[in-house]
């Protein structure tokens, strides 16, 4: 029986499924006399040229071959092995394979649903570094004068809160000072000094002793909600404004921090990222939970009354931190003696004589001012010491920024994320693949599997050849 065959040249990888045009080769009409394989026919041909033939086609059998060795046996006579092209022979059969493929050209191939790892690839152990950075109090941050709360026992009972800036507070130390020494100037009875003293409640304890806390915080007005009020002081009023807090003031702002991702593709598992938080530190933030979310969440939540803050971070519903801090900085308020005793004394001396301490205020007010002085000389109680208790703190303050060592550093929480790119990805994806990782057919492109089975009409050892080319790795062309 006569075989026709094709001999001629491809420009073809061994791990390839090209079919070669067989039409424009050399046809020859073989016959075989001897026991030969067809897997790894045997043939001797006359051919008047040089044979340069690599690839050959039967049409008998429908199969495609390598040819191996071309012989010399004599003048234009040829001895031709060849060994079966099992990728070209049996293509339609191994695409329609199901089968696991690991690595290829499939949908979605290029992970940017799954973005699994391609760890194939070396990468570069130098990093590209983005960032992107937002304020997360919106825009409230005011490092330069800031803002102050102070709370204090006021006129109705009870302690209020009291947000102010830079100058109100320097105008109500200014008030507690100047108030009571100018007012005294302008006494020249006793019973007028009292009567000043009982108004403001300055014989039960100062007025700046009312004062329960003063915070600084470096935001501005606009964190605060309230009405604005004068500031009293017990009962005494200083002429001051303030914007009076509510109860459980807190102010909540949401931010987000778009993430600059620079790839799309499973290539973000080769990113880090660290999140700058002012007045918290850094956060690392994991890449793995937060691969396919555009952008970073950041609530903060600041107790307006003691700089307390809380701060929660969220890539989409996945929250990758939750922490407190503080941004308030105590300010210790101090004083410096002004000479009011001097002062009161004498006032006194210009009405009835000196004054000293004691328990006559009842007979002063009822009009017996010598019997009170005396009375007073004889001790009993404690008022004029309560009074130079009370006045004490009064003409100087001097805030003090213990703590404060984070109001110099950036207020911008800043997202810093490192990169480490695969070494020459394009090139190396566009002949090898992306991880696939799952069922699927072989299609155009690269394609590795695991576990290949081929189902075809082929001997025993075409299918080991098949399966182990497709585990190594097959171009399917």
């Amino acid at each position: 029986m006569a075989y026709r065959i094709y001999l001629g040249t491809a420009n073809k990888r061994i791990n390839s499924t090209l079919r070669w045009d067989y039409s424009g080769g050399e046809s020859f009409d073989i016959v075989f006399k001897r026991d030969t394989d067809l897997d790894s026919p045997v043939f001797v041909l006359e051919y008047s040229g040089t044979p340069a033939w690599n690839v050959m086609y039967i049409a008998a059998t429908s199969g495609y071959y390598w040819v191996t060795n071309i012989r010399s046996v004599r003048s234009g006579v040829w001895e031709v092995s060849a060994a079966m092209d099992v990728l070209a022979t049996f293509k339609t059969e191994i695409m329609a394979t199901q089968c696991y493929i690991e690595y290829g050209k499939n949908a979605d191939a290029s992970g940017a649903q799954t973005r699994l790892p391609d760890t194939r690839q070396n990468v570069s152990q130098v990093p590209q570094v983005f960032t992107a950075s937002a304020d997360i109090t919106g825009g409230r941050i005011n490092t330069k004068w800031g803002a102050y709360v102070l709370t204090a026992v006021g006129k109705e009972g009870g302690v209020t809160a009291y947000a102010m800036g830079a100058a109100n507070i320097k105008a109500l130390l200014n008030s507690v000072g100047t108030t009571i020494d100018d007012a005294l100037k302008d006494f020249t009875s006793v019973e007028d000094i009292l009567k000043y003293f009982t108004a403001n409640s300055l014989a039960q304890g100062s007025a700046i002793q009312a004062i329960r806390s003063c915070v600084w915080m470096p935001v501005d007005s606009g964190v605060f909600t309230g009405n604005i009020g004068e500031v009293y002081l017990g009962d005494f009023a200083t002429g001051a404004s303030g914007i009076k807090l509510g109860q459980n003031p807190v102010y909540v702002h949401t931010t987000t921090i778009n993430i600059p991702w620079p790839a799309e593709d499973w290539k973000r598992m080769n990113c880090q990222m660290l999140l700058y938080l002012p007045f918290i530190g850094t956060v690392s933030v994991p890449v793995d939970q937060c691969n396919n979310t555009a952008a970073l969440t950041v609530t903060l939540s600041l107790e307006c009354i003691t700089g307390g803050i809380s701060v929660k971070v969220d890539a989409g519903s996945y929250t990758v931190y939750a922490g407190s801090g503080n941004i308030g900085v105590p300010y210790a308020i101090g004083s410096s003696n002004v000479p009011i005793q001097n002062t009161i004394a004498g006032t006194v001396s210009a009405t009835t004589g000196a004054l000293s301490m004691g328990g006559g205020l009842a007979s002063i007010l009822t009009g017996n001012i010598g019997g009170g002085i005396q009375a007073m000389a004889g001790g009993g109680g404690q008022v004029v010491s309560g009074l130079m208790q009370t006045l004490q703190p009064v003409v100087q303050c001097a805030g003090t920024l213990g703590g404060s060592a984070a109001i110099g550093q950036s207020m911008q929480a800043t997202l810093c994320l490192l990169y480490y790119a695969p070494l020459n990805d394009d090139a190396f994806q566009a002949a090898y693949g992306f991880p696939v990782m799952r069922m699927g057919a072989p299609v155009a492109g690269f394609c590795k599997t695991r576990g290949f089975s081929l189902a075809a009409p082929a001997r025993l050892e075409e299918l080991q050849q098949v399966a182990a080319f497709m585990d190594s790795g097959v171009f399917i062309e």
